[in-house]
């Protein structure tokens, strides 16, 4: 009904676009993804472009330095390699 997707490296994923079908599905989409991302260790999800809808999911902006360094420590360490199952439990409350 609703989904993202993007590009990982290291530790860091970029998200590149949200779509849904119904209201709000890509909402679930990207808390879905975001705790998924936490448990596997990642440090930073890139949502490119700041909007009400972003922060309404708690999303922050950060400085250019704050990202640049963020990309050197993280970029090209960690990780999930292998498919990207998501865990049964991720969306219980």
């Amino acid at each position: 009904m609703g989904g993202l997707y993007g590009v990982a490296s290291g530790s860091l994923f970029f998200g590149e676009s949200m779509f849904s079908l119904q209201s709000n599905a890509s909402k679930i989409a990207t808390i879905a993804l975001a705790r998924q991302l936490q448990r596997w260790g990642y440090r930073l999800t890139d949502c490119q472009i700041p909007s009400e809808h972003l922060a309404s999911l708690g999303a922050q902006e950060i400085t250019r330095a704050d990202f640049q360094d963020m990309l050197l420590r993280y970029g090209h360490s960690g990780g999930k390699n292998g498919p990207w199952t998501m865990e049964p439990d991720i969306l219980e409350c």
